[in-house]
């Protein structure tokens, strides 16, 4: 069985994206593309 990998959710009454990584949620930027940009960076293990 594998593991489910975190990628960015959108959450409309916010407006924003977010992401979980290591039970710690992420506010990202409105934007989507630069969002998942935001994730990557978070995900190479440059936090916010």
């Amino acid at each position: 069985m594998s593991a489910k990998f975190p990628k960015p959710w959108y959450r409309a009454s916010r407006g924003v994206w977010y992401v979980t990584l290591d039970n710690r949620q992420f506010k990202l930027v409105p934007d989507r593309d630069a969002a998942f940009e935001q994730y990557h960076n978070l995900i190479q293990g440059n936090r916010i």
